[in-house]
Parts: structure tokens; C-alpha cells; sequence
């Protein structure tokens, strides 16, 4: 009976991933930055921060896109579209794996989903993340 309470658990947590997209707020503060950023062409730039708080799930990984009339806009990638963030976001493995003209520029990333189950094993998680430099638009894929 353990093991199907684990098995469950393990689905449950594991199936509850749904990273989402809001706009950066608060988090957009030097203050919260990790130190880890990296550009993509001229237009894009992510940035690793971390709000320290709640110890489990404190980061996010932030989605800069430039635009020369208007500025720039500011996305940020959470574990959830209400801001609960990630275990870690690992910076070294972000790269654009593809670039479409239609659609625009896709990014992967490992992130760290940790575990509220009591377990105690986090999972890692890799993000598809579009980033549309003509719309400023970023959507998760």
C-alpha cells in the first residue's frame, strides 16, 4: 500500500508542473538579480533572480525584449502563471534551439521543480520558451 501512495505522489507532483508567464512586477529589481544573464541576438536578454523567499521555490528566470520604439518589455517565467517560482533555474543551459520568422526565437532551459510532497527529490524540468521579438510576446511551448 506504500508503494501505491508513493507512486501516486510521484504522479501527482510530477503532473502538477505547469510552468506559466506574467509580467516581471516586483521581480524586475537589481536587488533579485543572481548575477546570470544572457543575451540572444540584440533584442533579447534572460536574467536568473531570486526573491529568497519561500526557501523551497524563490526563482525565476526574467525575459527582456527590446523594442526601439517602445522600449523594452519584461516577461518572467515562473513555476505558475500567479508567480510561485522554481527551485532553481539553471543559467548554463539556457540556449535558442530554433528560430522561426512567423513565430520568432525558442529558448530551452533546465529548471529545478521542487518537491512539496514530502518526499524530498526535486525534479528537473526543461522549459520551451518563445520569445516573438516583432509582438514582444513570450509563451511557453
Amino acid at each position: 500500500m506504500k508503494f501505491i501512495g508513493l507512486i501516486f505522489a510521484a504522479l501527482v507532483s510530477f503532473s502538477t508542473f505547469a510552468a506559466g508567464t506574467h509580467e516581471c512586477g516586483s521581480l524586475d529589481s537589481i536587488g533579485n538579480l543572481m548575477g546570470n544573464t544572457k543575451s540572444f541576438g540584440t533584442s533579447i536578454k534572460t536574467a536568473y533572480v531570486s526573491t529568497e523567499e519561500p526557501a523551497a521555490a524563490p526563482d525565476h528566470l526574467l525575459v527582456f525584449v527590446y523594442d526601439n520604439e517602445m522600449g523594452y518589455s519584461c516577461t518572467a517565467v515562473s513555476m505558475d502563471d500567479q508567480g510561485s517560482g522554481f527551485g532553481s533555474v539553471n543559467m548554463k543551459t539556457i540556449k535558442q534551439a530554433a528560430y522561426s520568422s512567423k513565430k520568432g526565437v525558442l529558448l530551452t532551459v533546465d529548471v529545478s521543480i521542487p518537491d512539496f510532497t514530502g518526499m524530498g527529490k526535486s525534479t528537473v524540468q526543461t522549459l520551451k520558451i518563445r520569445v516573438n521579438q516583432a509582438t514582444g510576446k513570450v509563451t511557453l511551448e
